[in-house]
């Protein structure tokens, strides 16, 4: 579930922004979703695979 929210935030901001934003911002919005599945592999979560929690 943690892959696929981190991905919707990415998609609702990219939803929002020009090209050129989003050129800009894509490095930050590549690292939010790296923190993310960071802290849910920090907390114990196992990683998603085909939509199913392992």
């Amino acid at each position: 579930m943690t892959e696929k929210w981190c991905q919707l935030l990415v998609d609702e901001i990219s939803s929002h922004l020009s090209a050129e934003q989003r050129v800009l911002l894509w490095p930050y919005m590549q690292e939010i979703q790296q923190l993310f599945l960071k802290e849910r592999s920090r907390l114990g979560y196992k990683q998603e695979l085909a939509g199913d929690v392992v």
